[in-house]
């Protein structure tokens, strides 16, 4: 699973998201890339992203809709220019499974970049919050030369 949450694949063919048993706010505005020239196979498999999101046990559970927090960001910062698009997805009682919690930049997944890097006001693990939320940050220019991942994954 987690090869197919790292790896720049597209989503499964259903995913990932399905809004016929539960809406969730703002997913029409949300424009995913799709990849049309990688490819990664596993014993003659193909692999996707397996994402498919609202989890089952959210379909019943009495909270507010899940919803997605549209990113979009195309400006120069110290000279160079960086845009990115992506999204963070919130939603109640918990993120299933474990390893898709957090957030994908870069195809890393960083459990702290959510809540660190993108604004949602913390920096450090808040129990409840952190597990109900996801996303991807897809990095379209600007990447490149500050980009350095150290540590295990």
């Amino acid at each position: 699973m987690e090869l197919g949450l790292l790896s720049p694949v597209n989503y499964l063919p259903e995913g990932p998201f399905e809004t016929d048993r539960r809406p969730i706010e703002g997913v029409e505005n949300l424009k995913l890339p799709i990849i049309k020239s990688f490819k990664v196979r596993v014993d003659g498999l193909e692999l996707n992203r397996p994402q498919l999101f609202p989890n089952p046990a959210a379909f019943e559970y009495f909270s507010p809709d899940p919803k997605i927090y549209v990113l979009d960001h195309d400006k120069t910062i110290a000279g160079r220019k960086l845009r990115f698009t992506g999204y963070i997805y919130s939603q109640q009682p918990r993120i299933y499974p474990r390893s898709a919690r957090g957030c994908t930049y870069g195809f890393a997944r960083l459990v702290s970049a959510c809540t660190t890097n993108l604004g949602l006001g913390t920096t450090f693990e808040e129990g409840l919050k952190f597990g109900q939320i996801t996303g991807e940050v897809f990095v379209h220019d600007g990447l490149e030369p500050a980009l350095t991942l150290t540590g295990q994954l």
